[in-house]
């Protein structure tokens, strides 16, 4: 495994920024985004020179009021701003900020402020994000030009704000490759799971032999599903996970199982598979699954069958999808009837798993790490 960035948790108390000669910069002024930036909304996008498809001639993008990919809503063969700006939304999930350093196209309610200097963009982006702008409103969240404009800025010089703009995106180079490595391993967990289930992969015993053939069975000949205990309004002064059909809802102050296999009875996450070995509390929306007998089933193999079995694909409804019993009893599976093979996958399952879980966790530390530098520098 690769050696991982430590950043200490006290990092941004300690980081102190200088100048090219080792001299101190000079103390920071408070200033209004409007001294800083003109700021003006997007528009209108021009529908007979624009496209969903990026080619030769739609080269542009067209950034709109939104969150995912950054507000990317389409191409032109035209641009409005060109260099560096900052986009802001203006509507709905307001002031959510993003350093653009290319030609592109603005539209409807997102905000473009263009430096008056030579400001770095990507500091104040950083900056504007932890700031909380509030907004009065009575329906959907709007957010004017003149109301960003009052915004104050924490202003050091343009050459702290640079050395300090490329070590957050130091950070956050760390987390998108991170971010990125875990994305490869859940896809080649999940590869291999598909490949042990299809048989592609079959493990032997301790003496090189072979197990014998897998069997088909239904699963109510393997497991017997319950309904939790529906309570929906767990305490969040309890210790024990509640599960409910969207997994943890909650804590509660007792528990119903120690190692079980969850499955989402309704609603968004119906199907959903979950594994929870430690006391917890299931709702009456989630359905508690019970191997009819261990000695037919290891409960940890039986989980990765069931979630090889992607049962969120078989549920029933469009408006509210639910996984109704009876076609729960009667799916069909492929199983290995040897319980030291049952084993053997389960072990090497975990494994993985357990792998996967700490570069988890090393990509939390650093979003927990960026969100202390962000807080301490600007908040």
């Amino acid at each position: 495994m690769a050696e991982k960035t430590v950043l200490d948790n006290n990092t941004s108390s300690i980081i102190k920024f200088k100048d090219k000669d080792g001299n101190e910069f000079p103390k920071w002024e408070e200033k209004r985004l409007g001294d800083l930036f003109d700021i003006f909304v997007g528009g209108d996008i021009d529908k007979e020179h624009s496209s969903i498809h990026q080619t030769k001639t739609y080269c542009y993008p067209v950034f709109a009021n939104a969150l995912t990919d950054d507000g990317l809503y389409g191409y032109a063969d035209y641009y409005k701003n060109i260099g560096d700006t900052i986009t802001v939304t203006g509507r709905g999930d307001v002031g959510h900020a993003v350093a653009r350093h290319c030609a592109y196209v603005p539209i409807v309610r997102l905000l473009v402020l263009v430096p008056r200097y030579k400001e770095c963009v990507d500091f104040f982006a950083y900056q504007i994000n932890v700031t909380k702008i509030f907004v009065e409103s009575t329906g959907v969240p709007q957010l004017t030009s003149p109301q960003l404009s009052k915004v104050k800025m924490k202003c050091p010089c343009v050459d702290e704000q640079e050395k300090i703009a490329s070590f957050l995106m130091s950070i956050d180079n760390l987390i998108s490759t991170q971010e990125s490595k875990i994305s490869i391993l859940e896809t080649y967990n999940r590869g291999l799971i598909s490949k042990i289930f299809k048989q592609e992969i079959r493990f032997k015993d301790d003496n090189g032999n072979e197990f014998p053939d897998w069997i088909e069975c239904k699963l109510k000949d393997l497991y017997i599903f319950e309904y939790g205990e529906g309570n929906n309004n767990p305490s969040n002064g309890g210790q024990y996970p509640v599960y409910g059909a969207n997994g943890i809802i909650g804590f509660y102050t007792k528990y119903n199982a120690e190692q079980s296999i969850i499955i989402g009875h309704m609603g968004v996450y119906a199907g959903s598979v979950l594994w929870e070995d430690k006391k917890h509390f299931v709702t009456y929306n989630g359905t508690i699954t019970k191997p009819k007998d261990k000695e037919v089933i290891i409960p940890k193999y039986g989980y990765y069958l069931l979630l090889n079995r992607k049962i969120s694909k078989i549920c029933a409804g469009s408006g509210m999808p639910f996984l109704a019993y009876n076609t729960l009893n009667n799916i069909k599976v492929m199983t290995t009837p040897c319980l030291e093979e049952q084993e053997k996958i389960a072990n090497f399952l975990s494994s993985l798993d357990n792998v996967l879980q700490e570069e988890k966790n090393y990509l939390e530390y650093l979003k927990t790490i960026k969100k202390g530098l962000l807080q301490q520098m600007f908040v």
